[in-house]
């Protein structure tokens, strides 16, 4: 036995069977006894006859390298700061606290952007559009993206102004909550959502034109993603027959075959797109259309029509423009997500 254990009072228990009358376990008490003192409440013990003991087997410990050894010892975590760590749960507690847009995954899909026909009278009076909606071209999306079922309300921009201390948008006295937020710039509708991405970790971004039009279009070829007659878009919309001059909830009106709301009408909506006069030289593959092609990035395109919209203009393929640092009541915007 090492000499370190004699001297600590210690015997062989190696080969104990667990019964108290152990030759070996009857020395320890002894042992203890004498080191401690006479123990009150017990008689001494009974003096237990020297014996030989045998020996519990051996067996040779194999020698184990370095780079075993290493790898055998159990994987531990170091420990996280303490500053870190309640930055991530200051983190944590306040992206839980930010009201997120509802979003709607969109498959990839092709389909024909603009209009067959270019004349004002055609547009205005029967099928096709306006000349800036030309030509017709075929866009092919080859991801899948997410796009919000709803615009941006009041009640997700003005979380935004308050935490990034931005000056709030008027409401012109028709309410907030969930109203579609307006009076909002291209530039304020872009930095929202770069705040959006850097609170959750998403990648959140306006729609590219062409993304816009294919979720509006809900893969219909007609005028609207309910056909050809417009008696139906006040099912659909707030525009100039129905909206009493204001903005009005979001997703009151029945949502398009792809499960959006307010894809027309209540505010027209920014895109990323830079202004170009028609779709000569467009991309086909669903970006969004920058400098290229004599492009006006001072203004903006914007989608889908507003409550003063007439509804002609409230069709998939109508578009127009806004001064990106321009705002007021009947522009606003709804999101995009790269997935």
């Amino acid at each position: 036995m090492p000499v370190p254990f004699n001297t600590s009072h210690a015997r062989n228990l190696a080969a104990w069977d667990g019964s108290l009358d152990f030759p070996e376990l009857g020395r320890l008490i002894a042992d203890l006894d004498r080191f401690l003192g006479p123990r009150a409440s017990a008689p001494p013990a009974p003096p237990v006859p020297e014996r030989a003991v045998t020996p519990a087997p051996t067996t040779r410990t194999p020698k184990v390298s370095q780079s075993e050894l290493v790898r055998s010892e159990p994987e531990v975590e170091s420990p996280r700061p303490l500053a870190k760590s309640r930055r991530a749960r200051a983190r944590k507690a306040q992206i839980s606290e930010v009201p997120e847009p509802e979003m709607v995954r969109i498959e990839p899909g092709t389909f024909l952007m603009g209009s067959a026909k270019g004349s004002f009278f055609v547009g205005l009076f029967g099928g096709g559009g306006y000349g800036d909606e030309c030509p017709q071209h075929e866009v092919r999306i080859a991801r899948p993206f997410a796009m919000g079922r709803y615009p941006v309300t009041f009640e997700e921009y003005d979380a935004f102004v308050k935490a990034a201390k931005r000056e709030l948008p008027g409401d012109e006295g028709w309410g907030r909550g969930k109203r579609p937020v307006i009076d909002v710039s291209w530039e304020d509708a872009v930095a929202y959502a770069q705040w959006m991405s850097g609170q959750t970790g998403k990648r959140y971004r306006l729609p590219t034109e062409a993304e816009w039009e294919y979720v509006a279009r809900a893969g219909t070829k007609t005028r609207w993603s309910f056909g050809d007659e417009g008696g139906a878009l006040g099912r659909y919309a707030w525009f100039s027959g129905n909206s009493e001059s204001k903005t009005h909830p979001v997703g009151e009106k029945e949502a398009n075959p792809w499960g959006l709301h307010d894809a027309y009408g209540n505010i027209w909506e920014w895109v990323a797109d830079c202004w170009h006069e028609n779709y000569d030289g467009a991309p086909t593959d669903g970006s969004a259309w920058q400098k290229e092609g004599g492009g006006d990035c001072g203004r903006r395109v914007v989608r889908g029509g507003s409550w003063g919209t007439i509804p002609v203009d409230v069709r998939s393929a109508a578009r127009s423009r806004g001064d990106a640092v321009g705002r007021n009541s009947n522009l606003g915007f709804r999101l995009a997500q790269d997935l």
